[in-house]
């Protein structure tokens, strides 16, 4: 029970902090399986089969078609399981980043640009959260530089919010429009940070 409730306990926490938890239960199940009527374990398989299919139908339907923006508008929980690899024509037909280091505000949009941009230009995470990216070279490496931020579901009041103290000035840029599988043409905002004063 530790894994679960460490889960609900902790703020932020996701559905996979409890996995561990769950791979302890199997031989649990196991040992009970074996006292129960053939007839109930059948019953007890087949729900379990169809409610894991149903999970993944789900999951893949929504990630390739997003109804989830269908019937919420503005949202869209599978765009992170969409490859962004469109991104890198979208910049560079627009001459971008041209001498700009790229960034994202977190590191989950950070990893998936990276993975777009095949590495080159490097990209760094504006947040002190940074996960892998704490490992490299960070933001701290680029004081002085001009920073392209790549902002999936930022405003210009956020971006502003988050970063106006650590740049000289930051100016909006025409979103660049990305065509994405299942999503039509999806906005992808930019702005460029010029000259990074500080990092914290």
């Amino acid at each position: 029970m530790l894994f679960p409730l460490v889960a609900l306990w902790s703020p932020g926490g996701q559905f996979h902090w409890a996995a561990p938890g769950y791979l302890f239960l199997f031989p649990l199940l196991g040992a009970r399986l074996v006292h129960w009527r053939p007839t109930l374990a059948r019953v007890w398989f087949r729900g379990s089969a169809t409610l894991v299919c149903l999970g993944i139908l789900l999951v893949t339907t929504e990630v390739d078609w997003n109804w989830i923006g269908l019937i919420r508008p503005g949202a869209d929980p599978g765009l992170q399981a969409v490859n962004w690899t469109p991104l890198r024509g979208a910049l560079q037909s627009r001459g971008l980043p041209g001498r700009a280091i790229v960034a994202a505000p977190n590191w989950r949009d950070a990893g998936k640009i990276d993975y777009a941009l095949g590495g080159d230009p490097p990209v760094i995470c504006l947040n002190t959260e940074a996960h892998q990216y704490g490992f490299g070279p960070g933001p701290a490496a680029h004081i002085g530089q001009d920073v392209l931020i790549v902002a999936p579901r930022q405003t210009p009041a956020q971006i502003a919010a988050s970063y106006g103290a650590v740049f000289e000035r930051i100016e909006p840029l025409a979103a660049a429009s990305v065509p994405l599988r299942g999503r039509g043409v999806v906005e992808f905002p930019l702005y460029l940070g010029h000259r990074l004063l500080r990092w914290p």
